[in-house]
């Protein structure tokens, strides 16, 4: 139940590819590997974050961000 999030399509793929993922207080990271012109063309800003995370949905964040985002 806690190991999802509803995200545009675009970041959805993203997220699952490793490209992006989210920080325990829902910001943003962008890894270095997303080519700059991807940052333009799917319109992403460090400024976007997912709100309400709760501490059952931070253990699959602190998962994904040691497994599949590529920093």
């Amino acid at each position: 139940m806690f190991n999802g999030l509803l995200l545009a399509p675009h970041l959805d793929a993203l997220f699952d590819g490793g490209w992006v993922s989210f920080d325990d207080a829902g910001e943003l990271l962008v890894s270095t590997t997303l080519p700059q012109e991807a940052l333009i063309l799917f319109g992403l800003r460090h400024s976007l974050r997912v709100e309400y995370l709760t501490s059952q949905h931070l253990r699959y964040m602190g998962f994904h961000r040691a497994e599949v985002f590529s920093q």
